[in-house]
């Protein structure tokens, strides 16, 4: 495989999917049976064209697998086949396949070997996703909640790596066969953040991450995960995301009728942005899921064309696969520091549209909703990924899938829904995310470390992060008592009137918030600079110098106010200039500008300006500590760049190549 591949479907519907779709009334594709499409299923001249015109790198296929593997060369193109789940719905793939006399367990063990054998053959460009969808599929015990964190965490590990109904098979046949899943190329797909980490820590060489499809979490959180999971572990694993066009509440993918008017799905702009930012964040693979559907217009005749989001495609491939341009490495001097068994998802889909805990099977408290408001401090409104129904959104248009396919028909402009996916980055797309068990050395990989929800800072953390120039950003409660005590950080006896509902004010007169309610701690801390205060001038966040690092603490217990809704706004602000202070780039967002920085082998940056808003962007983007830069846009045009009067459009993208200009 390349530095980058773009995966697209190999003919996902076949006879037997077309059969059950029909009998089930399946409601995830359109329907040629309901008058919906104007064909049974995208015939298979597509692979042919997609081919043809290069909008793709590589190809997956599903299901029934072994008649689609004429069709592909992996020598060639990279291949990565979607494996049986062996749930229920599989027995009846199992009636048309099996031999005569062929139980379904010798059924199962046949589809492994096979499988295997066919990899082995081509080891490097082979991928197999054996474990499906493990963390939203996970069958939390339905009659009891855990016990602890730990005995969640061995349950779902349990689970995932060897469940009787799918995975036992597959570890059965691997081990007959003297191979594992290093050997076999194996690839685990999820959705959820929570369990992206353990899917590096227990080795699996390929992880496989679904982003897009209904309401699930936002994309620069997401990445935050998969970077810093990569890097904690050993920078082994290959990662990618499989891009879903799937719109919750109506449930199917980007499709056109015969006109090309799109009735499913989001809007092609919001699609290539989220795209773009997986390329541009550092995936290996994109695999634009359905797009034997989503790329093409198709007539009753069989003739087909590029859909709009097909031209896209195109763009997007001759963008990322042909145009020369390299990606570098993205830079982000922060790391936000979670507990390993913390079990947290922000947002799980719009079945759960809200904060919970393993699976929901531990409550939620105001530590663990900690972590969701560290995210939102960095990049505002990524908690709002479920507009698109009016469930979570009052003000959304439509309150039925009926209404929603009119809409699109008559031409409905709905791109303010598609929120939270994408968001502002005031400053810049600079945070990833490490567990608390992660190495010093890789601590040290991160300017500034904030730990968030009940992460366990080390004993040696002063010593280790801090004293050879980090900056350690933390409430009191979440630092351990030697730590306090080195800073000479003495709690003074509370009063009954420590807390309030007033107005703090950063130490210049910069900035302010209110319309909190919080508790605070007294300290004396004789070398700590005060940054805040509130309105009685009692210190509330302090700088404290630690040889050639210092510590940003908060008095007010884990930053927040009282009820957990949001961090004290005062230290949220502290927080993002602290993380600006190590970003290559100043910009003013105002509340519209996404902007991510990499970093290329020659020193040059490459710049993403996203726009996820309806209103235009317009100001200067500084290049720290170089007078003279030039800068073009890469995309979606070549042509010069103006940094100090930049523009973005709505809802729209522009890739920026930054160099020095010689002399």
């Amino acid at each position: 495989m390349q530095e980058f591949e773009i995966f697209a479907e190999i003919n996902q519907i076949d006879g037997y999917s077309y059969y059950r779709m029909v009998q089930e009334d399946y409601a995830d594709y359109p329907s040629f049976t309901r008058g919906e499409y104007p064909v049974p299923f995208p015939p298979a001249a597509v692979f042919a064209e997609s081919k043809r015109l290069g909008l793709f790198s590589a190809f997956r296929i599903g299901q029934g697998y072994p008649s689609r593997l004429p069709q592909i060369n992996p020598e060639e193109t990279p291949l990565h086949i979607d494996c049986f789940r062996f749930r229920y719905e599989d027995r009846g793939q199992f009636k048309g396949d099996a031999r005569p006399g062929e139980t379904y367990e010798e059924y199962r063990t046949r589809y492994y070997r096979e499988l295997f054998a066919y990899q082995q053959q081509h080891p490097e460009n082979v991928l197999l996703c054996i474990y499906g969808e493990c963390d939203t599929g996970c069958p939390w015990p339905a009659d009891r909640n855990f016990a602890s964190r730990e005995e969640a965490y061995q349950f779902f590990y349990d689970f995932v790596t060897n469940n009787p109904r799918a995975t036992e098979c597959a570890n059965r046949v691997m081990h007959e066969m003297g191979l594992d899943w290093q050997r076999a190329n194996v690839m685990i797909h999820g959705a959820s953040n929570f369990a992206i980490p353990y899917y590096f820590a227990w080795g699996f060489p390929q992880v496989e991450i679904e982003r897009g499809l209904g309401t699930s979490l936002n994309m620069q959180v997401s990445l935050g995960y998969l970077r810093g999971a990569w890097k904690q572990f050993g920078r082994k694993s290959h990662w990618g995301i499989d891009f879903s066009t799937h719109q919750p509440n109506y449930n199917q993918c980007n499709w056109y009728d015969e006109n090309g008017i799109r009735i499913g799905g989001y809007s092609e702009s919001f699609i290539e942005r989220c795209w773009l930012y997986a390329w541009l964040g550092g995936a290996e693979y994109l695999l634009q899921e359905g797009s034997d559907y989503t790329h093409w217009t198709f007539s009753q005749d069989g003739s087909f064309r590029l859909s709009a989001l097909g031209e896209r495609a195109k763009a997007f491939a001759d963008f990322t696969l042909r145009s020369g341009c390299p990606r570098g490495v993205p830079v982000c001097p922060a790391a936000v520091l979670l507990d390993y068994y913390n079990g947290y998802e922000h947002f799980s889909g719009c079945s759960w549209p809200r904060p919970s805990v393993w699976g929901n099977r531990l409550p939620a408290n105001n530590t663990d909703l900690h972590i969701g408001n560290v995210f939102n401090a960095f990049y505002p409104g990524q908690s709002l990924t479920g507009q698109t129904d009016a469930v979570l959104n009052p003000d959304c248009p439509y309150r039925t899938r009926q209404e929603y396919r009119q809409m699109c028909q008559q031409g409905a402009d709905l791109r303010h829904l598609e929120l939270g996916h994408l968001v502002p980055s005031p400053s810049g797309d600079a945070v990833e995310v490490l567990w608390d068990n992660a190495a010093l050395e890789t601590m040290r990989e991160y300017p500034v470390l904030i730990p968030a929800g009940s992460a366990r800072l080390p004993e040696e953390v002063l010593e280790e992060y801090v004293a050879p120039g980090g900056t350690l950003a933390a409430a009191y409660n979440m630092l351990p008592k030697s730590v306090l005590a080195k800073l000479s950080a003495e709690q003074l006896p509370g009063k009954s009137t420590d807390w309030d509902y007033d107005r703090i004010r950063l130490a210049d007169g910069t900035f302010s918030s209110d319309g909190q309610r919080y508790g605070f701690r007294r300290f004396s801390i004789p070398a700590g600079e005060v940054l805040a205060c509130n309105s009685r001038d009692i210190p509330i966040v302090y700088r404290i110098p630690y040889q050639k690092g210092a510590v940003l603490l908060c008095t007010v217990p884990l930053g927040q106010e009282l009820s957990g809704v949001e961090l004290i706004g005062c230290w949220a602000e502290i927080l993002r200039r602290e993380v600006q202070l190590h970003y290559p780039v100043e910009f003013s967002s105002r509340g519209i500008l996404q902007l991510a920085v990499n970093v290329l082998p020659d020193g040059e940056l490459l710049l993403g300006l996203f726009n996820n808003t309806a209103s235009p962007w317009s100001g200067e983007v500084k290049i720290k500590g170089r007078e003279q830069v030039k800068a073009s846009a890469v995309y979606p045009q070549a042509q010069p760049f103006d940094l100090q009067s930049a523009t973005v459009e709505p809802f729209s993208a522009k890739i920026i190549r930054v160099s020095r200009v010689a002399g």
